[in-house]
């Protein structure tokens, strides 16, 4: 299952196939929640970044026409693939967090940085989204940001101050400049922070 944070133009739809569709949809950040052992969907004309968030390693394999490419990611990794690709998850018999960025290759450019950080973080490039993977972290303004909470930065970028933190950053350059972007998240211009940033996996809070 996954959950939308962002999207230009917005993407929540009753049909999950509009993603595909170029002239739908520029680029997506959602989070997922796997439970279990999966095939993942795929989406031609999108390159993607899968970013693992919570604690427990999982496992990918990639097929191509002539082999398969296996990969084990733990917390704070990543793995970016075409979304053509054939690709399987294994979880090792645990839930697992992830933070997807999906982005159509023809109209836009993206990526996701994991940060770690212990002390005051400045963007100087700020970007789309930031997700609290590990550690805390605090806005200027003294507001927390919980384990897996999204924080996006306000008109006047943003600082955090760091206390053994991982964070992973998405940024997002579109062909389009004036592109409609549909978010998730309660305004303010210091910075915002998703209206459900406190995630609850199985009735649990997310520690």
């Amino acid at each position: 299952m996954s959950r939308e944070v962002a999207a230009s133009p917005s993407a929540e739809r009753a049909d999950p196939a509009e993603l595909a569709k170029p002239t739908e949809l520029v680029w997506r950040v959602s989070v997922a929640e796997l439970t279990s052992d999966a095939d993942f969907s795929t989406y031609a004309g999108y390159d993607r970044q899968f970013v693992i968030a919570s604690d427990y390693r999982v496992g990918l394999s990639l097929d191509s026409a002539t082999h398969t490419s296996r990969y084990e990611l733990s917390h704070g990794q990543s793995l970016r693939f075409a979304g053509e690709a054939p690709v399987r998850v294994r979880l090792n018999g645990r839930h697992a967090r992830a933070l997807n960025l999906f982005v159509h290759r023809s109209r836009a450019r993206g990526h996701v940085r994991v940060v770690r950080r212990d002390g005051t973080l400045t963007f100087a490039q700020p970007p789309r989204l930031v997700m609290l993977l590990s550690g805390s972290a605090r806005l200027a303004d003294g507001r927390r940001v919980p384990r897996h909470g999204i924080v996006e930065p306000g008109r006047r970028g943003m600082s955090l101050i760091c206390d053994r933190a991982t964070m992973a950053a998405v940024y997002v350059s579109s062909s389009s400049p004036r592109e409609p972007v549909h978010s998730h998240l309660q305004g303010d211009p210091r910075g915002r922070l998703h209206r459900d940033a406190q995630i609850h996996l199985q009735g649990q809070e997310t520690r």
